[in-house]
């Protein structure tokens, strides 16, 4: 998003990460030794596929989403758009609130 990635210590950032990796019963914890949780498990697991670990989709930092699921989204939109301009000047969306 800021193409500041180079600033980054990626061994170091993943060695910090995977740290505080739970082995029993999975997830991200905010520390080493701290019960994971939902909110850091899904950003450990996004850093992580910043800095290009194996075996985890591309992410667009910008949405947080990975690459994938943007393409997915943006095919649908031109199929919504493509569907939206066929139909009859009356029944199309004209981006106005009511």
């Amino acid at each position: 998003m800021l193409d500041c990635i180079h600033f980054i210590d990626t061994p170091k950032a993943v060695a910090f990460t995977l740290s505080t990796q739970d082995a029993q019963i999975g997830g991200f914890g905010k520390y080493a030794d701290v019960t994971p949780d939902l909110l850091h498990t899904y950003l450990s697991l996004a850093g992580l596929s910043i800095l290009n670990m194996d075996g985890l989709r591309p992410l667009d930092p910008t949405l947080n989403i990975t690459f994938r699921s943007l393409m997915r989204k943006s095919q649908n939109s031109i199929k919504a758009n493509n569907h939206t301009n066929n139909l009859p000047a009356s029944n199309a969306f004209t981006g106005h609130c009511i």
